[in-house]
């Protein structure tokens, strides 16, 4: 079984720090979802969860390139493709 590598881990924490509960920039319902599910996971569920977590901030930096600049965040921690625009989204 593949494990996710100590750089995937860091990702992720950086990630979860800003869409995770109580999250720097906003709470995503839908990493909380995640995060809240007891069902038995199958595949490779730290793969899914970092795709996401990086889909959302490259949204959040398309959305708010202002913000980025001022916060630090000059780029997307990680890469991935964007989802739609909003959808399943809590703004704070």
């Amino acid at each position: 079984m593949e494990s996710p590598s100590g750089a995937d881990c860091e990702e992720t924490l950086s990630l979860l720090r800003l869409y995770g509960s109580d999250g720097q920039r906003y709470e995503d319902s839908r990493v909380v979802d995640m995060i809240n599910d007891t069902t038995t996971p199958a595949g490779k569920p730290y793969k899914r969860f970092l795709k996401l977590l990086r889909q959302i901030d490259e949204d959040w930096l398309k959305d708010n390139p202002d913000d980025a600049e001022s916060d630090g965040s000059l780029g997307s921690v990680g890469s991935g493709s964007a989802v739609g625009e909003g959808k399943g989204r809590d703004t704070a």
